[in-house]
C-alpha cells in the first residue's frame, strides 16, 4: 500500500505536509502560550478587584458604625476595634496583590486607614460616660470622613472601569458596584 502511495504522491509532499503540521502545530502552541495566560491574569485582575470593593464596602460600614457607637461597654469597644484589626489585616494583604490594577489599590488604601483609624481610637479610648464617649469617638474619627467620599467615589469608577472593559465576571462582580456603588456590597 505504501508503494502505492509513494507512486501517487511524491515524497517530497509528505515533507511539505509533515512541515505544514508542524508549522500548525507551533502555531497553536504559542497561541495557548500567549492567550491561556492572559485570560487567567485577566480573572485574577478581576477577582481580586471585586474583593478590595467588597473589603472597601464593609470598612465604611464599620467606620459609620464606629462613629455612630455612642455605648462606653468595653467588650463592644474590644469586638469593634477587633474587627477593623481584621479587616485591616485582611485589606492590607489584598492589596499586596499583584493583578490589582492601580484604581484598585487606591480604591483600598483609604479604608485601610479608616480601619487603623477605628482600631487606634477605640483600644485607646476608655472615657468614663456614654456621652462622653461619644463625643470622644466623633471627634477622633470624624477628621477621616474626609475620605469616605473619595472612596465611595473611586470604589464606583473602578466598578464602571471594569464593567465597561467586560472583565471576567463583570455583571456578577461589577455591575450593582457601578450602579450603586458601595451600596452593593450585600451583593454576592
Amino acid at each position: 500500500m505504501s508503494e502505492f502511495l509513494s507512486i501517487l504522491v511524491p515524497d517530497d509532499l509528505w515533507e511539505a505536509i509533515g512541515a505544514v503540521a508542524t508549522a500548525i502545530a507551533t502555531i497553536v502552541a504559542l497561541w495557548a502560550a500567549v492567550v491561556v495566560p492572559k485570560k487567567e491574569r485577566a480573572e485574577d485582575r478581576s477577582e481580586a478587584t471585586h474583593e478590595v470593593l467588597r473589603a472597601t464596602a464593609e470598612a465604611v460600614k464599620l467606620f459609620d458604625q464606629a462613629l455612630k457607637l455612642s455605648t462606653s461597654d468595653q467588650s463592644a469597644l474590644g469586638r469593634m476595634a477587633a474587627q477593623a484589626r481584621h479587616q485591616s489585616f485582611a485589606l492590607d494583604r489584598l492589596l499586596n496583590r499583584t493583578s490589582l490594577s492601580d484604581g484598585a489599590i487606591v480604591t483600598g488604601a483609604g479604608p485601610l486607614q479608616l480601619l487603623e483609624a477605628i482600631a487606634r481610637q477605640l483600644e485607646t479610648s476608655r472615657p468614663s460616660s456614654q456621652i462622653g464617649f461619644a463625643r470622644f469617638v466623633a471627634s477622633e474619627l470624624s477628621p477621616y470622613e474626609v475620605i469616605v467620599p473619595d472612596v465611595h467615589d473611586r470604589a464606583q469608577r473602578v466598578a464602571k472601569y471594569a464593567v465597561k472593559r467586560k472583565w471576567p465576571g463583570w455583571k456578577r462582580r461589577f455591575n450593582d458596584f457601578a450602579n450603586h456603588g458601595l451600596a452593593a456590597s450585600g451583593q454576592e
